[in-house]
């Protein structure tokens, strides 16, 4: 039986018309199965397994409230390609599910570094379902949680059918619904944009947000101005917007 709040999730998700809405509507439907956060992502898997992820960013689509140094790091390290995680989504039909322990005997030193980097970045433990559709496309939508591994196993599997047809539901309406006005870039600012957009979304000042973070107000500017420059925005109130709307200003 789904509950009331996902079949809105579902029903909303049919009139979709932004990816703004569209995060939104994904940390809802986390936060009602009991999930801290999540990270959809579109791409084609014959492209990334031949190129450098940092040189098909262009062709992928993701929407994610996970820490975007995180992202920033997973894109600059090419870890889509020793992302045990990942590999197996290529070829999965199921959904994936890993805890700190998956796949510990059999992973490559690569595969190992990249799980051992998504630990230090709070990523320990999740589902990936993997949706699969023509010439290698594949649409993931991974929730991840802070739980201890037992809990979080028994937590899945009383809600795995639920999140399954949501990630069916999210894959189709991005693909219909967003692609068509073309797949948003991935937004990837560093630590101290999010801290300093994060105050400037509370109403400070940069000559305020430089005497918090003992920084100088050139230094906040500079800061404010890759933000900006990353989001294709005029000012800093509308860079702060954006980065809320895709949940990255989150605590």
């Amino acid at each position: 039986m789904i509950s009331p709040e996902i079949s809105d999730v579902l029903a909303s998700l049919e009139n979709l018309d932004s990816v703004e809405n569209f995060a939104k509507l994904l940390g809802r439907s986390c936060e009602a199965l009991g999930c801290g956060s999540y990270a959809y992502t579109s791409l084609n898997t014959e492209t990334i397994l031949r190129s450098k992820l940092s040189e098909t960013v262009d062709d992928m689509m993701v929407v994610s409230n996970l820490d975007s140094s995180w992202m920033e790091h997973y894109i600059k390290e090419n870890y889509s390609i020793s992302d045990p995680v990942m590999m197996d989504a290529i070829k999965a039909r199921q959904p994936i599910i890993w805890t700190e322990d998956y796949r510990f005997d059999t992973l490559s030193a690569d595969e190992a570094q990249m799980m051992a980097d998504a630990h230090d970045f709070g990523v320990e433990r999740g589902m990936a379902v993997p949706i699969h559709g023509p010439s290698g496309e594949l649409g993931m939508l991974c929730v991840y949680a802070e739980m201890q591994d037992k809990d979080f196993r028994s937590h899945v599997d009383a809600t795995k059918h639920e999140m399954h047809l949501i990630a069916h539901y999210a894959h189709s309406v991005a693909q219909t619904k967003l692609r068509r006005a073309g797949a948003p870039k991935p937004i990837l600012l560093t630590d101290r944009e999010v801290e300093i957009l994060r105050w400037t979304a509370e109403g400070k000042t940069a000559w305020e947000i430089g005497s918090i973070l003992t920084i100088s107000e050139r230094t906040v500017n500079f800061h404010l101005q890759n933000a900006m420059v990353k989001f294709g925005v005029h000012n800093k109130t509308h860079a702060a917007a954006k980065a809320m709307s895709y949940g990255m200003l989150s605590a």
